[in-house]
């Protein structure tokens, strides 16, 4: 793991603080996790590259938002105080797709992988154009009992540049094939 701030490269250590425009970079058989001080939380798995450019935070005057790249490889994350005041300030930009969360935990995947998980739900019709380069698969992980209680769950759009899918259902998952295409889904994740 590697963290790019301003240009120079170091290791991380546990419980150092990030700067906003840091870049964390993982390797094969490697990953880490950035808490935000809404306890949001970012679970970056291998082979990915993330930037957090946005965090605001302030629950007394009900405000917060996160932004954040990510261009490679798998992440999860599981909203915090943002989330629960203001969940509709979350997004995650990928190559191909913007994602957007609504008080709830889900999983992305970016790349050649994004296809193989797409491919084992049967969500590729044929005939569509698919770029292992810029595929994004996103998965809702958990509802949010945060966010609406019971009777209202998180959920997770996710925003092309042909279209938007929305995912309501724990386990269900939205496959964005290529930069302008529309997403596929929402289908079940085996």
């Amino acid at each position: 793991v590697q963290v790019q701030s301003g240009g120079a490269a170091r290791a991380p250590s546990g419980g150092e603080a990030m700067l906003l425009g840091d870049r964390v970079v993982t390797q094969r058989q490697s990953g880490m996790q950035v808490l935000l001080l809404d306890e949001s939380v970012f679970t970056i798995g291998e082979s990915n590259d993330l930037v957090i450019d946005r965090f605001v935070y302030d629950p007394d005057r009900s405000v917060g938002e996160i932004a954040a790249r990510s261009t490679q490889g798998f992440l999860r994350f599981v909203s915090g105080g943002v989330g629960a005041i203001a969940p509709q300030n979350i997004s995650i930009e990928t190559p191909s797709a913007t994602i957007g969360s609504r008080g709830t935990s889900f999983d992305v995947v970016v790349g050649a992988e994004a296809v193989a998980l797409a491919q084992a739900a049967g969500m590729i019709p044929p005939g569509t154009v698919v770029d292992p380069a810029t595929a994004v698969f996103v998965v809702l992980r958990g509802p949010s009992t945060s966010y609406g209680g019971i009777t209202q769950r998180g959920r997770v759009i996710v925003q092309t540049a042909g279209g938007s899918g929305e995912i309501r259902r724990q386990g269900f998952g939205v496959f964005g094939p290529a930069a302008g295409a529309p997403p596929l889904g929402p289908a079940p994740v085996p």
